[in-house]
């Protein structure tokens, strides 16, 4: 899983599925930079325990909020989740200033 930011673009959300060498399929998710609000650490319980885990805050096609959660599958722990937010934040306002 990943989360790539396109300057000028917004963010893309990529998960891949099968093996390293040969992977079965990938699913990609564009979020427009005109429709993102904000990118997030977000907090949620799982049983017993808190997990962080990122999040893109756009409008929808309908004018709604949505969340779009990065790497839902892998749920990295907070550190990774740090590193990974403060990059994303970094690009986007190089683009912005």
């Amino acid at each position: 899983e990943s989360v790539i930011v396109l300057p000028a673009l917004g963010l893309q959300f990529e998960t891949h599925r099968g093996y390293p060498p040969m992977p079965l399929f990938a699913h990609r998710r564009f979020v427009p930079l005109a429709s993102l609000q904000d990118f997030i650490i977000n907090e949620g319980l799982w049983g017993w325990n808190v997990r962080y885990y990122l999040a893109a805050i756009h409008y929808s096609q309908q004018d709604t909020l949505s969340l779009r959660v990065a790497y839902e599958n892998l749920l990295p722990r907070f550190p990774v989740i740090l590193e990974v937010y403060r990059g994303v934040h970094e690009m986007l306002n190089r683009h912005c200033s």
